[in-house]
C-alpha cells in the first residue's frame, strides 16, 4: 500500500570510479512516498538521512548505481536505487 516514485537527483558529488579522490563525496536522490516528498543520501548525515519513516514504513537507500565517471554526465533516467522498505514498529 505504499507508492515510491523515484523524483530526481538532488546532488551527486561522488567521486569518480576512475580518479583517485580525498573525500569520497555523496548522492542525494528525491521520492515521492506516501504522499510526502522525501530526500535520501548516501552515505546519510545529519542533514539528509539515508533512511526515513513514512506512516508505518522505513525506506533506507541501499545502493546507488551507476557509480560517476569522470567523462561522463549522467542523466536521471540513468540511475538505479536500490530501496529497503520495512515496516516501522511503533511500539517500539
Amino acid at each position: 500500500d505504499l507508492h515510491i516514485t523515484f523524483s530526481g537527483v538532488e546532488n551527486d558529488s561522488r567521486c569518480a570510479v576512475d580518479v583517485v579522490c580525498v573525500q569520497a563525496g555523496w548522492v542525494t536522490l528525491r521520492f515521492a512516498a506516501g504522499g510526502e516528498e522525501v530526500k535520501l543520501r548516501l552515505p546519510g548525515d545529519a542533514t539528509v538521512p539515508n533512511a526515513v519513516v513514512v506512516g508505518s514504513y522505513i525506506i533506507t537507500l541501499v545502493d546507488v548505481e551507476p557509480a560517476p565517471r569522470s567523462d561522463e554526465l549522467q542523466e536521471d533516467r540513468d540511475y538505479e536505487a536500490t530501496l529497503r522498505v520495512e515496516v516501522h514498529d511503533i511500539k517500539g
